[in-house]
């Protein structure tokens, strides 16, 4: 790696320098140097070179170095001729003085800088030394060439060849001394002597290929090499160290610690996982006997350090293939925890090459405000930590709340003046949810609602009453309450009532003619005569009938692997049931039938309210018989209002939806409207002269074709058609639901303050 060319002009430069403020590079690689590290060249002509007289032509400076041991270099050979080749091509045109300048520097940075190891003596060297001399070279480039020296009567330079790895896999060049080393030979060879490439750097650049020939054959270097790569097998895992070959006690104590601790990882894991505690590991408990106090690795810090690493790990592990994908979604929700404080669920959405689609929790984060602004900002924030383009953000899930959705200070109207490639999605379960909740504000429906709820309140409010009705049917379920924001569950409640309503009835009876309490009695007494009515029994019958029927479609929109085009066929199949049997009076008849043979069985009389011309209170519509009047003033309002609410909250589709028509089984009725409207939902992320002749040819490719889902899509178009494939992609990507975040929340109480 090279230090960066460019750098932030600067009013000064750094009085003095010498390399051992010059840090080391990491094993194998060398450390990018940060932008503000550099100082540019500026104009200016040093009369007489010194370290006070660097400044005007730029040399960078960097951080000092934690253990100097590494660097005994205290001589400024290697930058003097850096800065002074730098001032003779200060003198060039203007045009190559800036690229020649600081290419000389960036050449002479690596050259030093995976050099200087060679030098160190073997005083100073430990095993991370010897193991960066013997990894870290320097590897010129093609025109790289050394500097001139005067041998005989001709000038010569190091030759390149020299350096090549393949031929010469242990020569090292050493900037500073002008010279090559052998770098096995160097750390391991067993003779004293001055003998070239060992001690003593070779620099007779006319002879020193046949002198590299016969060193690479000479039993001093075999030997060394056969050193250097026993000890880098030690260094790598793959061959046992002295220590640990000569003392079989130290190989098994080591091998007991990592299986300790190994122990101890899994534990954590399998508690956390299950929330238990386990203590009939025969490891850990074999450990804790024999290690001594302050190695057993069981303190509360040793502990949260190792959920830490897990957590990061884990967290690692979702975030890489986001990055690596072409576009992701943002999926955020919020809620207060035990401790009464706002936590915010943060997940992704992304979608892999072959098409499979992942919507991953990533963290909660706590916050003291929910303003649109602080949260749009927290986000923002996350991302930036976890290392995730905010400009590849296509999609906002969201819900309805004002502070996420508002279209003047909301997040998603932030994030989209931000990023006009972001679309905000409301969420469809909560869609869904209104749309029951306001179908369900017909009068009689309404009523149901609460008159169940209070019975259900009533019975398991007292472990007496509750007995009595569990006495009355051995395999009698509980009663379940409604659930106040999840209105698609309500159809279990209703569910469980219908099914029990026998046993519901005479718990009520005999609290009536039983109970001690005039109030409890009176109660029981209400209630009973609310449920004992023809009007209750066929609303309960009907509404439990078509909320079981949206019942698959919650389940659907709450899925991981649903997308935009499933979800919105998904409601329009279920709109053209309920339009269907609108329209067909049997199934009204087959409802009608089912409660009339409820009533019976509970003997309760067929009959309807009574109607008068001038009611307003309540559905009064004009019918002979009990089931016109029921068909009138409750069916069909309650089904038209369903229809009508799901059309308008979730088969309404936006434009990037209308992608769907792109899709093999909908070309032969893709239209130019469609095509015009694709592009304009699409325009940042395809080539708009390319798509009209990609469209061709996938109409061309599937004119006999069978239906592919999106998955097979994006797989199919991956290498051909790039525009479709990024459209497809897109539309993949975009979210349906905030369910994952939802579902996040039940493990909240697991977090520590």
């Amino acid at each position: 790696m090279e230090p960066p060319v460019h750098g932030t002009p600067s009013a000064g430069a750094p009085s003095a320098w010498s390399p051992q403020h010059m840090e080391p590079p990491a094993y194998g690689t060398c450390r990018r140097m940060e932008p503000q590290c550099i100082e540019p060249i500026v104009h200016g002509t040093p009369t007489l070179w010194s370290p006070q007289r660097v400044a005007p032509l730029g040399v960078w400076s960097l951080q000092s170095l934690e253990d100097p041991s590494f660097w005994p270099f205290r001589d400024i050979l290697f930058i003097e001729r850096t800065v002074y080749t730098a001032y003779r091509a200060y003198v060039v045109s203007s045009e190559q003085r800036i690229q020649r300048v600081q290419r000389i520097k960036r050449t002479a940075y690596r050259a030093y800088s995976r050099s200087v190891y060679v030098c160190v003596s073997r005083a100073q060297q430990s095993e991370t030394t010897k193991r960066q001399v013997l990894c870290v070279h320097f590897v010129p480039r093609k025109s790289w060439k050394g500097p001139l020296k005067v041998i005989g009567n001709k000038q010569r330079r190091v030759p390149n060849k020299i350096l090549d790895k393949a031929e010469f896999p242990y020569m090292s060049y050493s900037v500073k001394d002008d010279c090559v080393f052998c770098t096995a030979c160097s750390i391991f060879a067993k003779s004293s002597a001055a003998v070239p490439f060992i001690r003593e750097g070779h620099s007779d650049w006319s002879n020193i290929m046949r002198h590299a020939e016969r060193h690479n054959k000479s039993p001093i270097h075999l030997s060394a090499v056969s050193d250097a790569l026993a000890f880098k097998h030690i260094c790598d895992g793959k061959n046992l160290s002295i220590k640990q070959s000569l003392s079989k006690a130290y190989a098994e104590q080591v091998a007991r610690n990592r299986a300790a601790l190994v122990s101890i990882v899994k534990i954590i894991c399998l508690c956390g996982k299950h929330r238990l505690r386990s203590e009939h590991d025969t490891v850990l408990r074999e450990h804790l006997k024999l290690a001594s106090k302050n190695s057993q690795y069981i303190s509360h810090r040793i502990q949260n350090e190792i959920i830490s690493i897990i957590g990061s790990q884990i967290r690692e592990t979702i975030l890489t293939p986001c990055r690596e994908a072409k576009y992701f979604s943002v999926i955020v929700d919020e809620t207060t925890d035990i401790s009464v404080k706002e936590q915010v669920a943060l997940v992704v959405l992304y979608v892999t090459s072959d098409g499979s689609r992942h919507e991953e929790f990533v963290t909660f984060e706590e916050t003291a405000d929910t303003t649109g602004e602080t949260l749009y900002k927290l986000i923002c924030n996350k991302l930036e930590d976890f290392g995730l383009d905010k400009n590849k953000v296509v999609g906002l899930g969201f819900d309805g709340a004002s502070n996420m959705s508002g279209k003047i200070k909301g997040v998603q109207a932030r994030f989209v003046n931000d990023v006009p490639t972001v679309e905000y999605v409301h969420c469809r379960a909560h869609c869904l949810n209104l749309a029951i909740t306001q179908t369900c504000k017909e009068t009689s429906v309404r009523n149901l609602y609460s008159v169940v709820g209070e019975i259900v309140k009533f019975i398991n409010a007292s472990a007496k009453r509750l007995h009595i009705y569990t006495s009355q049917n051995e395999d009698a379920d509980r009663l379940k309450k409604f659930c106040a924001t999840r209105w698609g569950c309500h159809e279990e409640t209703l569910g469980v009532f219908l099914n029990k309503i026998e046993n519901i009835i005479d718990t009520l009876h005999f609290i009536r003619e039983n109970d001690t309490d005039p109030s409890t009695a009176a109660k029981a007494g209400a209630f009973f005569m609310n449920i004992h009515c023809f009007q209750f029994l066929t609303t309960l019958v009907i509404v439990h009938h078509y909320l079981n029927l949206t019942k698959p479609l919650s389940m659907a929109l709450q899925s991981k692997t649903n997308n935009l085009i499933k979800a919105t066929q998904e409601c329009k199949e279920l709109v053209e049931m309920l339009k269907s049997k609108r329209s067909d009076g049997s199934s009204f008849e087959h409802l009608y039938r089912k409660a009339t043979q409820l009533a019976a069985d509970l003997q309760v009389d067929e009959k309807h309210p009574r109607s008068i011309c001038r009611q307003k209170n309540r559905e009064n519509d004009p019918s002979t018989t009990s089931a016109e009047f029921f068909e009138r003033n409750l069916h069909n309002p309650f089904l038209d209002h369903l229809i009508v609410q799901l059309n308008e909250r979730i088969c309404g589709s936006t434009n990037r939806v209308r992608a769907e028509m792109l899709l093999p089984q909908n070309l032969a009725s893709l239209s130019e409207e469609d095509i015009a409207v694709i592009k304009e939902a699409y325009s940042p992320f395809i080539r708009l002269l390319d798509l009209d002749a990609e469209v061709e040819r996938w109409k061309w490719r599937h004119k006999d074709g069978g239906p592919l889902k999106l998955e097979e899509c994006i797989q199919s178009t991956r290498y051909l058609y790039p525009n479709l494939n990024n459209i497809f992609t897109v539309l993949i990507t975009m979210p349906v639901s905030t369910a994952s975040a939802e579902r996040s929340f039940s493990t909240l109480w697991l977090l520590i303050d």
